[in-house]
């Protein structure tokens, strides 16, 4: 799970390198996954255990399961997709093996919070991410769903270093989102995009 900001400047990243005629329906995709009250359901998500964090995260999104039922053909459905692969891609970004075999889900989800207050401020920043045209409802639902989530997040360890943060960013904004789909159709499960390099 990503921050907003961290979907926001993917987002606000990839609009700068690909043709987006509807910026405002594409912005609203690449959050709006997140704005539901049942995630399982807009991710479609897999069965999971959280004493098993590495199958945890990965069926945390099931990218050829939303596939089965989804275009993706306007801009805005084009931000909800390239929010679920940057959910899937993330999490084998940031939690490495390593990390995932010495934490339990509550330590995991401490520190990934921590680290959003840590690099929030200089996401907004570097990405220009209040210049945004999003609506009310739009901030409103983002701040009520930031409330729901119960985290302490003045502690913890910052899983998201800046510079490894801008090479996501910048990797996700090159996603060719028509190929991916293809490959992942093709062999019917998640799949990471050609060369994509961790």
């Amino acid at each position: 799970m990503p921050s907003f900001n961290i979907h926001l400047a993917v987002a606000v990243k990839y609009s700068e390198k690909n043709k987006i005629e509807n910026k405002e329906a594409f912005f609203r995709g690449s959050i709006d996954p997140d704005l539901v009250k049942d995630k399982s359901i807009s991710h479609y998500t897999g069965m999971r255990d959280k004493n098993h964090l590495r199958q945890y995260v990965f069926e945390k999104v099931r990218l050829n399961e939303y596939l089965k039922e989804n275009k993706v053909e306007t801009d805005y459905e084009k931000g909800v997709f390239l929010h679920l692969a940057t959910d899937f891609i993330f999490y084998q970004e940031f939690l490495s093996d390593e990390y995932l075999a010495g934490v339990d889900f509550d330590g995991m989800i401490q520190d990934l919070y921590y680290s959003y207050r840590i690099t929030n401020p200089y996401l907004e920043e570097k990405y220009n991410i209040h210049s945004l045209n999003l609506d009310d409802v739009m901030n409103n639902n983002i701040k009520q769903t930031l409330t729901r989530m119960n985290v302490d997040n003045t502690c913890g360890n910052n899983l998201l270093p800046e510079e490894k943060m801008d090479n996501f960013i910048n990797k996700m904004s090159k996603l060719d989102i028509g190929s991916y789909i293809e490959k992942i159709k093709r062999e019917d499960k998640n799949v990471f995009p050609d060369n994509y390099e961790f």
